[in-house]
Formats: C-alpha cells, sequence, structure tokens
C-alpha cells in the first residue's frame, strides 16, 4: 500500500498527466494571466457571498497557482513546505521578542504585534 498523497502532489500529478497529454499552458506568462483571472473570479464570489461559489474559485485559484508555478519549474508542495518553515520560524519569533517586552499575543496590540512582525521580517 502506497503512502497517502496530498492535494498538492495530486494536482502537480494531474498536471502533469495534462501536460503529456498536450494541455499544458505555452508560457509562463499565459499561465499567470489565467491565475489573475482566476483571482478575479474568486473576487467576484467573495462579493456575492456564496460559500459554495467561494469555495469552488479559491480551489481554482490554488490549481491555477500550482500549474503557474510548474511552467516556472517550481514544485508547489516544496515551496509551501518552505514558506511554512519559514512563518513558524517567525511566529515563535514573534512570540519570543512579545515575550521579552513583557507581553503575549493575547495582551499586546494589533501594532505592537506588527511592529514585532516586521521588525523580525526585515532582519530575516
Amino acid at each position: 500500500m502506497g503512502a497517502v498523497k496530498s492535494p498538492l502532489a495530486i494536482a502537480d500529478q494531474t498536471l502533469q498527466q495534462a501536460e503529456n497529454a498536450g494541455f499544458a499552458w505555452p508560457s509562463a506568462d499565459e499561465a499567470r494571466r489565467k491565475f489573475q483571472e482566476e483571482c478575479a473570479e474568486f473576487e467576484a464570489a467573495l462579493a456575492s457571498g456564496a460559500r459554495p461559489a467561494i469555495e469552488d474559485e479559491f480551489g481554482d485559484v490554488i490549481f491555477s497557482l500550482i500549474s503557474w508555478g510548474r511552467t516556472l519549474d517550481l514544485n508547489a508542495e516544496t515551496c509551501l513546505t518552505l514558506a511554512m518553515e519559514k512563518f513558524k520560524g517567525r511566529f515563535q519569533a514573534l512570540e519570543a521578542n512579545l515575550a521579552r517586552e513583557g507581553l503575549t499575543l493575547n495582551t499586546a496590540s494589533r501594532a505592537d504585534i506588527k511592529r514585532v512582525w516586521q521588525n523580525f521580517k526585515n532582519s530575516t
């Protein structure tokens, strides 16, 4: 029995199959435009307030971003893992820096949190 694949890995595999069948974006720029189109459709769904449409369009945004990334030879799962690791490190640093100021996420103001986050983000 094989390992369970993540939805990102399944999306990548699905796109690879489509590409192998000749259904692929001819350029990264065209894939980028499709991503932008999907973002606009997501915004319209948000404006409608219809939850099923919002979820559908959000999925399309994610899928089109993965597709665009493939045209740039980017692996979505690898990129997301790196982003999560970066966020986790920054979040832990945020908590530690707030603690040095005698604050917690529950007691700090939004401005304090934003200031500490930006200071750490700019230093890394």
